[in-house]
């Protein structure tokens, strides 16, 4: 029985000579990579892919282009949070609101890392968006 890796291998290998015929887009720039091989790199910006129907790595998918709306409640949610806690543990100082106010303080950070980030995969999806409509009307 052969391993996972060496399927892996052989499955690359049975796709190395086939050709993209449908249309299939660069995640980093949005370049169209119909009739490249299935398993290569964008010519335009270097980046790997494999666009076997199991793997798709590398390839825009259009469910990367969702605002981060769940991030941005929660980054309100604990700012909120952070802020109760910390006007309450002041006066009088207590210790046990302190450390809730810290912790909220953490996740507010946290969260808004994250909303950061998806953010910026939001924007870069939008623009390999259309870079993509703009490739389709001139055909």
């Amino acid at each position: 029985m052969p391993s996972s890796e060496e399927l892996e291998r052989l499955a690359d290998d049975a796709y190395t000579d086939r050709r993209i015929t449908g249309h299939a887009y660069c995640s980093r720039c949005g370049y169209n990579l119909r009739t490249l091989p299935y398993i290569y790199r964008c010519p335009e910006c270097g980046q790997e892919y494999n666009a076997r129907p199991l793997v798709m790595k590398g390839l825009y998918l259009p469910a990367q282009a969702a605002i981060p709306v769940g991030d941005l409640l929660a980054v309100l949610l604990w700012t909120v949070a952070a802020a109760v806690f910390l006007y309450n543990a002041i006066r009088p100082l207590n210790e046990w609101l302190m450390a809730l106010a810290v912790a909220s303080v953490v996740l507010v950070i946290v969260h808004f890392c994250l909303a950061w980030v998806r953010f910026r995969a939001f924007f870069k999806a939008t623009a390999i968006e259309r870079r993509i409509r703009a490739d389709e009307e001139e055909w």
